[in-house]
């Protein structure tokens, strides 16, 4: 029997990897979702072109946004010859395409992988008893929906998941086995950039103070790195380094360390899923998070915030509160 694999993150791509060697998977196609994000892409066929020969079949659609997608005829056809699906891993829990190929395919079980911090929120809502309902709604099948068990592939296994889920701990031991001994190690501070600013969590303001504090705390020796949804431009404007130390990774930076043969010493973020992953590939390094303002966070988000910081803790990741810094 085949396995299928929908995927439209590089995250969520080398989650796939995680999970294929775990479950030793054989037969696996892949359904990858086009985000219309030119980086997103390049960086999940970076991945594929170092780790694709692990799908013996790859196909293709364009996602739109929205609730529904316009299915084409191709991706109909698609589905419609997908036959005896074994297991069936999916990223982006919840969106229209992933059920609508969950629904018609039918497959004997379903794994759902991480999808960055957005893994968070859906654990949030599920602890408030809101997900499974949810799910109902999108699956439009309310009694294939109670057939099947809810199985989580997950590097958030702390969180106090709910009974009716079946958690399975990302570990990362296949990036892991990446890792070589002769590694450089890198003294500089890896701070992981993540779209705080457009997406107006903090003013541009306080932001480009923030990481000149940021800057202070290291003694100058920080390379911020920028999330593939960062605005290139404003960022360069508002942190003040050369230019040199923003930079821009051609891979997701949990497999670009490796690429690179390089082995971080320091690590730090805002809010970003890649300390808690990091974490469990680079074992020695130190990994600091440093919390937004708690003004800048909804009561809505708190919980979800509450959550993240949480897990990093878990993980013994450094918290750094707003708050005790010197910040205008």
């Amino acid at each position: 029997m085949d396995n299928l694999f929908v995927l439209n993150s590089p995250l969520q791509y080398l989650n796939a990897l995680e999970a294929i060697n775990l479950f030793k998977s054989k037969n696996n196609i892949l359904l990858l979702k086009n985000s219309g994000s030119q980086l997103n892409q390049s960086q999940i066929k970076k991945l594929h072109e170092r780790f694709g020969s692990v799908f013996k079949e790859i196909h293709e659609v364009t996602s739109q946004n929205g609730l529904l997608y316009n299915i084409h005829p191709n991706t109909t056809k698609l589905l419609n010859s997908l036959n005896n699906i074994n297991y069936l891993f999916s990223g982006s829990i919840g969106e229209s395409l992933n059920n609508y190929v969950i629904n018609d395919i039918r497959p004997n079980k379903v794994f759902y992988l991480d999808d960055g911090t957005k893994t968070i929120k859906f654990a949030e809502k599920e602890k408030l008893n809101r997900l499974k309902n949810w799910l109902k709604f999108y699956l439009g099948s309310k009694a294939y929906m109670n057939h099947l068990n809810i199985n989580y592939f997950t590097a958030y296994y702390q969180i106090d998941w709910p009974e009716n889920y079946i958690v399975i701990p990302n570990k990362y031991n296949y990036m892991i086995s990446h890792v070589r001994k002769d590694f450089t190690k890198e003294d500089s501070c890896y701070f992981i950039l993540s779209p705080v600013v457009e997406k107006s969590l903090i003013s541009a303001a306080l932001f480009s103070n923030y990481a000149n504090n940021i800057i202070k705390y290291y003694n100058g020796n920080v390379k911020f790195i920028l999330h593939r949804y960062s605005d290139v431009k404003l960022m360069n404007s508002l942190i003040n380094v050369d230019n040199k130390n923003i930079i821009g990774f051609d891979n997701i930076i949990e497999y670009e360390m490796i690429y690179q043969k390089k082995y971080p010493t320091k690590i730090a973020s805002f809010i970003s899923s890649a300390l808690i992953n990091l974490s469990f590939i680079f074992l020695d390094s130190d990994f600091t998070c440093f919390t937004l303002p708690n003004k800048s966070i909804n009561k809505t988000e708190s919980n979800q915030f509450n959550m993240y910081y949480e897990l990093l803790r878990a993980n013994d990741v450094k918290i750094v509160e707003y708050e005790t810094l010197d910040i205008e």
